[in-house]
């Protein structure tokens, strides 16, 4: 079993909403406001972790990657 917050707050706020999306596909999911923003700042910790071993992690850094990953 794989799950994330959303998903769980979804379940809790409609589970019959979050199974018609989630399970059967009828509506996207990751077009919401806050959906986005959380890939922007999943794909910029995943980037500063995997270069962590070549680049000190620093808060520009960080920056510089929400920044190269906002859409």
């Amino acid at each position: 079993l794989t799950t994330s917050p959303s998903q769980i707050e979804d379940y809790f706020v409609c589970p019959r909403r979050c199974f018609f999306a989630r399970e059967l596909g009828l509506y996207d999911v990751s077009s919401s406001p806050r959906q986005a923003l959380g890939n922007v700042v999943h794909n910029a910790l995943h980037d500063l972790l995997r270069d962590a071993a070549a680049l000190p992690i620093s808060e520009a850094r960080a920056t510089a990657l929400v920044e190269q990953h906002w859409i």
